[in-house]
């Protein structure tokens, strides 16, 4: 008898903790219904939490396509749900209309323990602000939050971390973060987003286009601006049963974080683009530790100028474990300065233009000519428990095809490795009276029939075939009959035996003179990133 009644009250008590279903739809609901199917779905997100509709069993609530107005109605939540847009991030958006952030998500630390998740999928969240921190979500330390699939644009904070702050922990998969801003007349941090001791997985997610800018309306005084991703202490989790703090394992893995600039309205401002981690903490049984791998970092700016060190680990001593990315200035990232420069050495990364198919267009996807197609790892070399996604951004498997290396960034192209040639790297150029020779690095092997063609502009640019200038077997090429008083920009190509022509060197400009030498390739990177 006592069996059947313990079989009986987990049964009962089962039953009782199924998930409620709810549904949301902008053009046919009406808050007064009663939101418990398509047919009668409230009209306005913030109905349920208000109204406190929700279980204790994280509900699952369903979003039709449409325009949801967050406009001075902020959701607050201590409990757990999961929020799916039906019709995905293109056509489900959260639009705050510049006035207040879209959700503040803090779980009371007795409630801890009771398993709340909160769970958004295919949503975008649009121009958000917020005068502090977070201009578009708030993870409070207890939340245990995840965004798959979703949409971060045009969202402002006026301190830190432009679309997002957290604390507690997270995971962002599959998630584009474009033109967030954190603007502030002191220090700005984390332009997308910023950390806390956060623990925080990030996979097969894009970051474009966002910024930071520090000093407004303050130029006398030179506070920080700092980076598109924002460490702010290791990954940690809080334990409420030894009242402390624990280091815990996080992910960088398959991202792409190109094109993202940060500024300062003072000229002594301290500034960085890409990483930037800081205020690390050892004082734990498990060290905070990152892993980062299979991600692009190229391109991020420091004012109008490409930044030297995308990828900058401070303060204590961090643990920052990173190889098998494309990383800008790879090998010279270790004179940026910090305390973590030993984790800055990788054996597999490399320092190649991306070869995006559009970037100029927001096309951040690798073309068939990327060296980046192939170039990943399945497993971390420094920890045979940690591994790839199993999938891309699109849901397309990963590796594609079966079998071969995955590749770097958030989308998989469908090749193994790219049939074209690689870079051509070390362009120099030495000035002539109307002229300039060039000299590089010769491509593969004697026996790979190489070509190069040169190309010219006079302005920096990108690989045009009217802007070619000449074609040579060698690795020198002169041109002549140009103007002594024109600046002229540089890029040479390669073309293998199959008629393949790899991606553009860096640009190298030069102004002809008599037995002028241009700089170090060093100092030859162009001021954008190359197409």
């Amino acid at each position: 008898m006592k069996q059947l009644y313990f079989l009986f009250f987990a049964f009962s008590m089962g039953f009782a903790q199924v998930p409620k279903v709810w549904w949301v739809d902008v053009t046919n609901g009406n808050d007064n219904n009663n939101g418990q199917s398509e047919a009668t779905a409230f009209k306005s997100i913030q109905t349920l939490f208000t109204n406190n509709y929700l279980s204790a069993y994280n509900d699952t609530i369903y979003v039709k396509e449409g325009t949801y107005d967050f406009k001075d109605a902020e959701v607050q939540s201590r409990i757990g749900f999961v929020i799916v847009g039906v019709s995905g991030a293109e056509k489900t958006i959260f639009d705050a209309d510049s006035t207040n952030r879209h959700f503040y998500i803090n779980i009371y630390s007795n409630d801890s323990g009771k398993g709340y998740k909160q769970k958004f999928e295919g949503i975008s969240f649009i121009n958000g602000y917020e005068p502090a921190s977070g201009g578009s979500i708030i993870i409070g330390r207890y939340a245990d939050a995840s965004f798959d699939a979703c949409i971060f644009e045009n969202n402002q904070a006026g301190y830190g971390s432009g679309a997002m702050s957290s604390q507690g922990k997270l995971e962002i998969n599959g998630t584009t973060f474009k033109n967030n801003k954190a603007y502030g007349k002191q220090s700005t941090h984390g332009s997308a987003i910023y950390m806390q001791g956060a623990a925080v997985d990030i996979t097969n997610s894009l970051f474009h286009d966002n910024e930071t800018r520090s000093s407004i309306g303050n130029t006398s005084q030179g506070f920080s601006s700092h980076s598109v991703i924002h460490y702010a202490g290791g990954p940690q989790i809080y334990s409420d049963a030894l009242s402390s703090w624990n280091g815990v394992k996080a992910l960088l893995v398959n991202n792409t974080i190109v094109n993202n600039v940060s500024r300062s309205d003072a000229s002594n401002a301290y500034i960085t683009s890409g990483i930037y981690y800081c205020s690390h903490d050892n004082n734990y049984d498990n060290d905070p530790t990152v892993y980062a791998f299979n991600n692009i970092i190229y391109g991020n700016k420091r004012g109008d100028a490409i930044e030297e060190y995308q990828l900058q680990l401070h303060c204590g001593s961090p643990i920052f474990y990173n190889d098998y990315n494309l990383i800008y200035n790879l090998d010279d990232l270790r004179n940026g300065g910090g305390s973590g420069e030993k984790y800055l050495s990788s054996d597999y990364s490399i320092d190649v233009d991306p070869g995006f198919k559009d970037d100029a267009n927001g096309d951040f996807s690798l073309a068939n000519s990327s060296l980046a197609i192939g170039a990943g790892a399945t497993i971390a070399s420094f920890d045979e428990d940690v591994s790839a996604p199993k999938t891309d951004m699109l849901g397309t498997a990963r590796p594609n095809p079966s079998g071969s290396s995955p590749d770097l960034g958030h989308i998989e192209n469908s090749l193994a490795s790219s049939p074209y040639p690689k870079q051509v790297q070390n362009v120099t150029a030495r000035g002539g009276s109307g002229s300039v020779t060039l000299s590089w690095d010769a491509v593969g092997t004697a026996s790979d029939s190489i070509t190069y063609k040169v190309y010219m502009d006079t302005k920096a640019l990108s690989i045009n075939i009217d802007l070619h200038v000449a074609t040579t077997s060698g690795t020198n090429a002169t041109i002549t009959g140009l103007d002594n008083s024109t600046r002229y920009y540089f890029r040479v190509t390669a073309i293998n035996a199959g008629g393949y022509e790899g991606t553009g060197s860096k640009t190298v400009d030069i102004t002809p003179c008599l037995l002028y030498t241009s700089p170090s390739p060093r100092d030859q990177r162009g001021s954008r990133m190359p197409s």
